[in-house]
């Protein structure tokens, strides 16, 4: 099941993952374990990130339009935040 056409290195985590007959099937399991921490860390990031932002709404209505353009900006930032998220339109 090799597909690596790189060569093992003697020592190294290359070395421990790398079979004794030369085959990288642990290397291969422990790439797609590796990607699925990625994208599970950046999918919670992404959500920790948004959840920051809906605490920087300003709740007292002054009716000026610099705190309307404040939330406005939170909001468009949520939006954009979003949208990594969960694949849409960037």
């Amino acid at each position: 099941m090799s597909t690596s056409s790189q060569k093992p290195e003697s020592s190294g985590a290359w070395a421990l993952l790398v079979n004794a007959d030369g085959s990288d099937e642990w290397l291969e399991q422990c790439n797609a374990a590796l990607i699925e921490v990625q994208q599970t860390t950046r999918t919670r990031t992404l959500r920790e990130a948004i959840e920051a932002l809906r605490a920087e709404y300003l709740t007292d209505d002054t009716g000026t339009p610099e705190d309307a353009a404040y939330n406005n900006a939170i909001s468009d930032a949520i939006a954009v935040i979003d949208a990594l998220r969960t694949g849409g339109a960037r």
